[in-house]
């Protein structure tokens, strides 16, 4: 530990962005539950690897809230889909829990080293709200059999997006 070393990253650096930024938030034991544009998400930190963690919540899984049981085919064109998009994304990533199925939109930020500033995390904040706003609508249709896996591949294909400005 050297005289150089930076503040470490706790839940409290993002509790003091979002009030520096005026941002609407509720605290929870592990983070900070937060909505933008009416996406909902999760910010917490991996305090030991010093790494801000964004969450969207975007298909619950098996018992959870809101769950609705689909198909196998739909699931697996649903996990072809999600894996083509994560081919294109530069900020974040779609994850699905195997176990339950969820599905969320996740971006790390690592600060090891550095300290998290407002901008870092409005990036985030933008790159799941477009992300997910671009993509929600596909993912229900697969998941809900109203559209096959080759429709919602060439919507990527033909580059059906947002304003760029909302997404990364």
């Amino acid at each position: 530990m050297g005289p150089f070393r930076r503040p470490a990253l706790t839940l409290a650096s993002i509790e003091d962005i979002f009030q520096r930024r005026q941002w609407r938030y509720a605290r929870m034991e592990e983070g900070l539950l937060t909505s933008f544009e009416n996406v909902t998400m999760v910010i917490f930190v991996d305090e030991e690897r010093q790494t801000a963690i964004l969450q969207v919540p975007v298909v619950p899984g098996r018992g959870m809230a809101g769950y609705h049981p689909v198909r196998p085919s739909a699931e697996n064109d649903a996990c072809v889909y999600l894996m083509a998009r994560n081919f294109y994304i530069l900020l974040g990533r779609y994850c699905r829990d195997h176990v339950d199925g969820e599905i969320r939109f996740a971006v790390a930020i690592p600060v090891l080293g550095s300290v998290l500033v407002d901008e870092q995390l409005e990036h985030a904040i933008l790159a799941g709200v477009g992300t997910v706003t671009r993509d929600a609508a596909v993912l229900n249709a697969l998941l809900t059999g109203a559209m096959p896996l080759g429709q919602a591949l060439a919507r990527i294909d033909t580059g059906d997006s947002p304003p760029t400005a909302m997404v990364v």
